[in-house]
């Protein structure tokens, strides 16, 4: 044991820890230095509690939603984001997403985990939204099912990642208005056969890095419904909005 303690310190000596962002030296893994924690767009505002959407100008924070939210309801019964997509954020998640840095999952999750600990329960079910198995090669991990693993250690809810499949590759959302995303999105998503019994009215809580439109989420939503799911809440690291 005291050998082990040695070699430990000696490492972190040699190694010592960094923010996870800038590299700055630090005293704890997987954290932030004072100056990107300062930086980072936190959803500290009220948020809309169906999307997760910074409310401007509004002080009462109990149930309040958005005016997307009030004239389109999305499917799911409620949302939550820990950031606005923008700055320091949308730096992080893009490293998560595209450079090969999935490490940021762990403290990005522990985030994620406070910030829904309304609709997170031991007996919650968490769901990844799923990748297409070709992105899933070029990015060698699904982003949103390595959060959901964070996620689900954090709350002590069961994580299922074989349940909600992708078996069409969609065209680049970014690349198209929000309408299109709909469309597009409209039959993205399958049931595994086998583990429907395994979701059947259970509470869920979808994952995802990004919600932008909603497309993708209200995708997988309606085909989780259609299968007999029980109440359904959405969270994600960030949350694109207009005034972000």
């Amino acid at each position: 044991m005291l050998k082990s303690t040695v070699i430990q310190t000696a490492i972190r000596m040699l190694y010592p820890p960094q923010c996870i962002m800038c590299r700055e030296q630090l005293q704890s893994e997987n954290a932030l230095c004072g100056s990107c924690w300062r930086d980072m767009p936190y959803n500290t505002d009220c948020a809309c509690v169906r999307c997760g959407a910074s409310l401007i100008g509004v002080t009462e924070t109990a149930g309040a939603e958005c005016d997307d939210c009030i004239k389109n309801p999305p499917p799911w019964a409620e949302g939550r984001a820990v950031f606005r997509y923008q700055g320091l954020a949308r730096k992080m998640i893009l490293e998560l997403k595209h450079g090969d840095r999935p490490e940021l999952a762990a403290p990005a999750a522990a985030w994620m985990a406070q910030t829904a600990v309304d609709v997170l329960t031991e007996k919650s079910l968490i769901i990844p939204i799923p990748v297409h198995w070709q992105r899933f090669l070029q990015r060698k991990y699904n982003q949103g099912e390595v959060l959901a693993k964070h996620v689900a250690t954090h709350s002590g809810a069961e994580l299922k990642t074989d349940i909600l499949r992708r078996p069409r590759k969609t065209v680049p959302l970014k690349e198209v208005n929000r309408s299109a995303r709909f469309s597009i999105l409209e039959n993205a998503f399958e049931i595994n056969a086998d583990k429907v019994q395994e979701m059947k009215e259970q509470n869920i809580v979808l994952i995802d890095d990004v919600m932008t439109s909603g497309a993708t989420l209200s995708a997988a939503v309606k085909t989780l419904q259609r299968a007999g799911a029980g109440d359904i809440s959405v969270l994600v690291l960030a949350r694109v909005t207009e005034n972000a």
